[in-house]
């Protein structure tokens, strides 16, 4: 980036502080070594792969400039109010914890962050969110046909690295990986509010109120409500299929998955309820959101394609 302006320079330091956050609360997969959930030659084969592709994104990122570096900053801020809005502004619920994943979960597995839902004493239902504001449509295609792969073999994506104060490390940890976009105009209010979540100390009550009343948490549950819809009606074809075709490895697998999308669909219903939130107020809002609306050809679309078993 040649010559960057003071306006930049601030721009940057800003990202700076917001990946140093990220960084410093990931899941830190040496911390599994030694505990018998993974072995760990494993795990320092996975660090050393995170390690190389950390250093090339960090090449990328001083690369950038011009429109493509306006455009990482506002995915990097966008994505930082979005997970604070969700912990900290009750977007879907009081009390949620989100977890931000390890590398590893993150570049390849395609899951940023968990959601960890309290549904009663010591018992969490959670969602795995690919969040991505700054790719096109196009993108985030192929990150739903991502999960059409895993679901159309009856699997449930996974998290390789999960660990919680709550329920403490897991490895493996099937969960609903849904993934979420915004269009232009979300993408500029979320983006003002990133300055004010940076300064934490200093937010100022009525911002605190925007960011808690903000609409695009009507999109996040049409965005979330509208992809376990399809999952869960892709696993019972699924099921049929294996049924069909003897393959009762696969319909095995479908039916835990299946079990494991429906408990979440009914505990983001019952989120919405206790929100008030109904679908006339999804939907009014979805229309609102260019990227939403684009997402739904998206699904239905791959709803559509053969389920083909490997």
């Amino acid at each position: 980036m040649n010559n960057p302006t003071p306006e930049t320079i601030e721009e940057l330091r800003d990202i700076d502080r917001m990946t140093d956050e990220t960084e410093r609360l990931r899941v830190n997969i040496l911390e599994f070594r030694g505990k018998g959930l993974h072995d760990d030659s494993t795990i320092d084969k996975d660090f050393e792969k995170c390690e190389k592709k950390h250093a090339k994104i960090i090449t990328d990122k001083n690369n950038l400039n011009g429109e493509s570096l306006k455009n990482y900053e506002r995915g990097q801020r966008a994505e930082y109010v979005f997970r604070h809005a969700i912990q900290d502004f009750g977007w879907l619920a009081d009390k949620v914890n989100m977890i931000i994943a390890s590398q590893f979960d993150d570049y390849f597995r395609g899951i940023d962050s968990i959601a960890q839902i309290p549904v009663g004493a010591e018992e969490f239902e959670h969602i795995g969110f690919a969040v991505d504001f700054a790719t096109s449509v196009e993108d985030i295609g192929k990150k739903l046909r991502q999960t059409f792969d895993s679901i159309d073999n009856g699997y449930t994506p996974t998290v390789k690295y999960f660990n919680s104060k709550h329920t403490g490390k897991k490895v493996d940890f099937r969960v609903p990986r849904i993934v979420i976009g915004a269009g232009s105009e979300t993408l500029e209010r979320l983006t003002d509010y990133s300055k004010e979540i940076l300064n934490k100390s200093g937010i100022a009550e009525s911002s605190k109120e925007d960011i808690s009343n903000d609409v695009f948490q009507f999109v996040l549950f049409g965005e979330i409500m509208a992809q376990l819809g399809t999952f869960i009606n892709r696993l019972k074809s699924v099921v049929e299929q294996a049924k069909k075709t003897h393959r009762s490895d696969i319909e095995k697998r479908a039916h835990e998955s299946l079990d494991i999308h429906e408990k979440t669909m009914q505990t983001v219903m019952k989120l919405a309820q206790d929100k008030k939130i109904d679908m006339p107020m999804i939907q009014k809002h979805i229309r609102g959101d260019s990227f939403a609306v684009k997402m739904a050809p998206a699904l239905v679309a791959l709803s559509h394609t053969s389920i083909d078993f490997k």
